[in-house]
């Protein structure tokens, strides 16, 4: 897809770049994992046939790139989640009660909230609650494998009314990768379950030698919510 808008919207000065992540539900497994923009590791390999001035040059744009290419996006970057967090807001609300699954919210009402502090006069009625992000694997530094590197995420208390309803539909001061999303999003598809995410299945055991490592599922939570959330 970048690749096909090179001219307009994938522009370096327009966008930095993306992530993309496929888990396995069920046990924590990095089914696909990518990162852009992309770099080619072969500029790196001492033993390939290159000119050392066009390798210097190779790999002197690369570290030069201010899209930050040596960065994975998947575990390194931090973003805004959006709508997506909404899924976790979701799930705070039902687990405290504050609504109930067959509820029907008319979402053309207004929400005054200046009288708890909000600065806006008025918005989409909805509340949030406390906690339920790490529970969900998110703030948890994801170093994977030992191979990919990770960052911790943001998760800080907001200050103010104002802020805590940004960080409820994912903006505001809240910032997580994208893999921290993925294990959560996860943990719903699976019924509760936060499963540790792994990128090596199995090292050897496929031409007739035996295995020296087959992983296994970790458990890292177990997602104790109310009945029917």
């Amino acid at each position: 897809a970048y690749n096909y808008a090179a001219n307009s919207w994938s522009r370096a000065d327009i966008s930095t770049g993306a992530a993309a992540i496929i888990l396995d539900v069920n046990s924590g497994a990095i089914r696909a994992l990518a990162s852009y923009p992309l770099v080619n590791p072969a500029v790196f390999n001492p033993d390939l046939d290159l000119i050392s001035s066009s390798r210097a040059l190779a790999i002197q744009q690369v570290v030069a790139d201010s899209r930050r290419p040596l960065n994975n996006r998947v575990t390194q970057e931090q973003y805004f989640p959006g709508s997506v967090y909404k899924l976790i807001t979701a799930a705070a609300v039902l687990n405290e009660g504050l609504v109930g699954p067959d509820d029907i919210f008319e979402c053309e009402l207004e929400w005054n909230g200046t009288s708890v502090g909000d600065t806006l006069p008025s918005r989409t009625d909805w509340r949030a609650t406390d906690g339920l992000p790490q529970r969900m694997g998110m703030g948890t530094l994801y170093t994977v494998n030992n191979i990919l590197p990770g960052a911790q995420g943001n998760l800080a208390n907001p200050t103010s009314a104002t802020a805590a309803i940004n960080n409820a539909i994912g903006q505001g001061d809240l910032a997580i990768p994208p893999i921290q999303m993925a294990v959560a999003v996860s943990a719903i598809a699976n019924g509760g379950t936060v499963y540790q995410p792994y990128l090596v299945q199995q090292v050897g055991g496929v031409d007739g030698t035996d295995s020296s490592f087959t992983a296994q599922p970790q458990i890292m939570n177990i997602l104790d919510f109310q009945p029917g959330v």
